[in-house]
């Protein structure tokens, strides 16, 4: 009976431990399960936070320079001359889309003899570009929270400049996706009603400060 009992004791231990250790199996399971989804959710938060922030961020700087070109204009009577070119030996990348006039923009907005009319440019907002052969230095270039060349437009003729944009030049930021339009291209003649109204995937996130377009 003794014996009996012994074993039934002993059985019975090990059946619990036995049940504590599957126990304990599931509810690691559980517990990583857990973590895998709240590690998810916090990837999607982190993700969601960035992009907001970088939008915020690329907005103020369109602003920041938006308020530059009108002093810029009050201080010299017109707007900064966005054309590249090489004066001085430096590099300018007149031939890659909306490098030259970056880089002529920077120039302007920073120069002394201009009136330096953007004195503080956060340092994630200016890119210098690689060495180009047959140049003594490379001059840097506005940029937006992705890293790609704000987008400028000086309106060539006055009358089309007090009608347009409320007479601003305009700026622009290609967006998350890099890709857009040559903004520099509306200096000239384009319809901008037409050319804005576009649903095209390249240009449905950039960021611009385009306002009082006309209606035609």
């Amino acid at each position: 009976m003794r014996w009996n009992e012994a074993f039934s004791r002993r059985a019975g231990a090990a059946a619990r431990r036995g049940r504590c250790g599957g126990f304990t199996m599931i509810e690691m399971v559980m517990v990583i399960s857990i973590m895998l989804f709240l590690l998810g959710v916090l990837a999607v938060v982190v993700g969601s936070v960035q992009a907001t922030s970088q939008r915020q961020s690329t907005a103020q700087l369109i602003d920041a320079i938006e308020s530059a070109l009108v002093m810029y204009y009050d201080i010299n009577g017109e707007y900064p001359d966005l054309s590249a070119s090489n004066d001085d030996n430096t590099t300018f990348y007149a031939n890659d889309i909306g490098f030259g006039r970056a880089q002529c923009l920077y120039w302007h907005l920073t120069s002394p003899e201009k009136g330096a009319c953007m004195k503080s440019i956060p340092a994630s907002a200016a890119r210098t570009p690689p060495y180009k052969e047959g140049t003594s230095k490379s001059l840097p270039y506005l940029v937006d929270a992705w890293q790609n060349p704000i987008q400028v437009a000086v309106f060539e003729d006055d009358e089309k400049a007090s009608l347009q944009n409320g007479g601003v030049p305009l700026v622009a930021s290609w967006g998350p996706n890099g890709r857009g339009w040559d903004y520099g291209e509306f200096g000239g003649s384009t319809d901008l009603s037409s050319k804005l109204a576009s649903k095209d995937d390249d240009v449905s996130d950039d960021l611009t400060n385009f306002r009082d377009l006309p209606e035609n």
